[in-house]
């Protein structure tokens, strides 16, 4: 009876384990993006950042680098089967990477470029259009406009087969000479030139893949649905969001065995008093934000009961003196002095509670406490300025009193965070 409870157990972790590994999720990558596009000749991966220019992954340092010559114009880019970069300006103009620069290509306005797995290079007109490039000029597809009122997008499979999002966003796909009705009404399509398989945001802003057989999209398990943007070689999905994120699509693993602390609860971080000396007098602001990693990205958690982020605004001309009882600081958070002796305080006791909870409740939740206070004792020579304090869940010493120096040090902010 027990070897037989074993084998249970025994197949039952192998089960779990088996789905861990294949699990699919969209991972954040780094850095930020408006339009994204992978090269078939080699899986290379290219972005336009938010500087309007173009980036190349690096799959070593695992970073985007910039790629060609930084002009601050890029609207969008696709890439050519031997490994040329296309670019379309913030102008609608059309340029191709040469050696690092880019060199115009004339005769179309047009908000991006398809290029298929056979090098034909493709462009709507501002009125959408499509024109192919043909020995260097750009020629009218007649056939393909007649009897549409142009198209929002057109990628090809090869010479012969296109698909289309037309101006209602029917999509469609162009074969035997006539265009046909498919399923569904994407809002971005891409095609992967090594599997021919398509793919497309949906109107849900999730990712779906075309099934060959049912002639319909399935949305990819996992998918979040916030993209704006996709591109995708040899089943590799890279993908933009509409905050500008980037993401890839892949296999992660669910850990069985070790498993993270669970931070989980309610935090509360109190802003006890500001020292100084003795008739001084304060204004400014304090904030207290949280913000935690998930396989999905940064996650922000609000303040309990709604209540805003600041928690002090003191302005100017309402400014506080420091008449309250001194006392004395062991340690400082931000720089080496001990036992300093602050002359007077003033009592403020302000707080924020945070729910920490599922996914977010992990060891990257970290507490922020923003501060820009001016002091004004000796002739204001305490300038206010924004700084930062960042305290780590996993670093907390709950209910610690923390000290930490503010500006050129005559202010003194001390709080503490307690887990309820």
């Amino acid at each position: 009876m027990k070897i037989l409870k074993l084998k249970i157990i025994a197949i039952i972790v192998v089960f779990f384990f088996t789905l861990s590994i294949n699990a699919q999720s969209f991972i954040k990558n780094t850095g930020k993006a408006t339009d994204i596009a992978i090269s078939s000749k080699d899986g290379s991966v290219y972005v336009v950042g938010t500087s309007k220019n173009v980036l190349k992954y690096d799959f070593r340092s695992k970073k985007f680098k910039p790629f060609g010559k930084q002009s601050k114009n890029i609207k969008s880019i696709t890439v050519h089967p031997n490994g040329t970069v296309y670019m379309v300006s913030t102008t609608n103009e059309v340029y191709r990477d040469y050696k690092g620069y880019w060199n115009k290509i004339t005769g179309i306005k047009t908000n991006e470029i398809n290029i298929d797995k056979n090098g034909n290079i493709r462009a709507l007109n501002l009125s959408g259009k499509l024109y192919n490039l043909y020995k260097g000029q750009w020629q009218e597809k007649i056939l393909i406009n007649r009897g549409t009122t142009g198209f929002n997008q057109i990628i090809g499979q090869d010479s012969k087969t296109l698909f289309a999002r037309f101006k209602d966003n029917a999509f469609k796909i162009h074969k035997n000479g006539k265009w046909q009705t498919l399923n569904g009404n994407p809002l971005k399509i891409t095609i992967d030139d090594k599997t021919g398989d398509l793919y497309a945001v949906g109107r849900n802003k999730g990712i779906y893949k075309w099934n060959k057989t049912t002639k319909k999209w399935v949305l990819l398990n996992g998918t979040r649905k916030d993209f704006k943007d996709i591109a995708v070689h040899n089943g590799k999905i890279w993908a933009v969001a509409t905050n500008k994120s980037i993401y890839e699509y892949g296999k992660y693993v669910i850990p069985l065995v070790k498993k993270e602390k669970d931070y989980s609860g309610t935090y509360r971080v109190t802003i006890n008093k500001l020292g100084s000396d003795k008739g001084h007098k304060y204004y400014g602001t304090i904030g207290v934000y949280l913000e935690s990693k998930t396989l999905s990205g940064n996650v922000k958690i609000q303040p309990k009961d709604k209540k805003p982020n600041r928690v002090l605004d003191i302005s100017k001309t309402e400014s506080r003196k420091v008449l309250g009882k001194g006392f004395k600081v062991d340690k400082y958070l931000n720089n080496n002095y001990k036992n300093d002796l602050i002359e007077a305080s003033l009592n403020i006791d302000v707080m924020r509670e945070f729910i920490l909870q599922g996914e977010a409740a992990n060891s990257n939740a970290t507490f922020d406490i923003q501060v820009n206070l001016t002091n004004d004792g000796f002739g204001g020579i305490d300038v206010g300025k924004w700084q930062r304090v960042k305290m780590n869940v996993k670093d907390l010493i709950l209910n610690k009193e923390y000290f930490y120096a503010h500006g050129s040090s005559l202010s003194i902010i001390c709080f503490k965070i307690e887990k309820l």
